[in-house]
């Protein structure tokens, strides 16, 4: 906010800075989600057992709660040590993706089908949604 202020004045750094903490705040639960979305793709047991509710068609449980919750305030945690230590763990999960990505092309292309990966096996319109010829 501190180039706001230089830039602008008060005000505009005030809006901008009221912004900027409704966006990090907005973006923590949809983070919580997706980090035990993913872990439910590698650890399937996470998602077992008797659900607390649903949402939207959705079960939600206990452990999926708790891995959420833990998330999020381990995201606040860094993001309050700091600009520094947030680019450094940032930049160190950028190494995985792409790390994962180059091990995963590789296997690809070591292990894989070239029949598998063509787009015309698939068709463009899905049966449910194909209407019969009309006469």
């Amino acid at each position: 906010m501190a180039f706001s202020y230089r830039a602008f004045n008060e005000n505009v750094s005030f809006i901008s800075g009221w912004a900027a903490f409704g966006a990090f705040v907005s973006i923590i639960p949809w983070e919580a989600i997706q980090i035990t979305d993913v872990l439910g793709y590698l650890i399937p047991d996470i998602k077992s057992g008797e659900p607390l509710y649903q949402i939207a068609g959705t079960d939600v449980y206990l452990v999926t709660i708790i891995i959420g919750s833990v998330a999020s305030l381990l995201l606040f945690a860094l993001n309050m040590r700091g600009l520094a230590a947030a680019a450094t763990v940032q930049k160190v999960l950028c190494f995985i993706l792409v790390g994962a990505a180059i091990i995963g092309a590789v296997a690809a292309l070591i292990g894989g089908d070239a029949k598998t990966g063509s787009p015309s096996t698939m068709s463009l319109t899905p049966p449910s949604t194909a209407l019969p010829p009309r006469g």
